[in-house]
């Protein structure tokens, strides 16, 4: 992960809990991750050459639930500062896959609205090149 995103604890002392869900599930992990960012580029009408800065601004690790049997997926955007927890997950990938969608939407919103006070780190514009 590059240098310029700082990590932190987001879940105190429950943090050694979640490992990378690249560990527990590479072909996932990586599906999962790409979903997120296209989505994320598209809703939030950002660069689509950004793409592979995109995926090293996400974070995706997993732990145990409370609920005996169940996971906490948990995906963390250092580029827009967010965590978002999945609860109860059955570790099924066509839940993951709709969980990642919302994320997805709800962090393209995100982008949008933050427009409001100038353009992003990433929009082309903020360099005198049209997008």
């Amino acid at each position: 992960m590059s240098d310029r995103w700082v990590p932190s604890d987001p879940d105190g002392v429950e943090e050694p809990l979640f490992v990378p869900l690249e560990a527990e599930d590479p072909e996932l992990a990586d599906r999962l991750k790409r979903r997120f960012v296209e989505l994320w580029l598209r809703e939030g009408r950002l660069p689509l050459h950004r793409f592979d800065d995109g995926l090293e601004t996400v974070e995706l690790k997993v732990a145990p639930d409370q609920t005996r049997g169940q996971w906490r997926l948990r995906l963390r955007s250092f580029y827009t500062g967010t965590t978002y927890w999945l609860y109860e997950w059955d570790r099924s990938a066509a839940a993951a896959e709709a969980w990642v969608d919302d994320v997805a939407e709800l962090q393209g919103a995100n982008v949008n609205e933050e427009r409001r006070y100038g353009p992003t780190a990433w929009d082309e514009h903020r360099w005198g090149t049209p997008h």
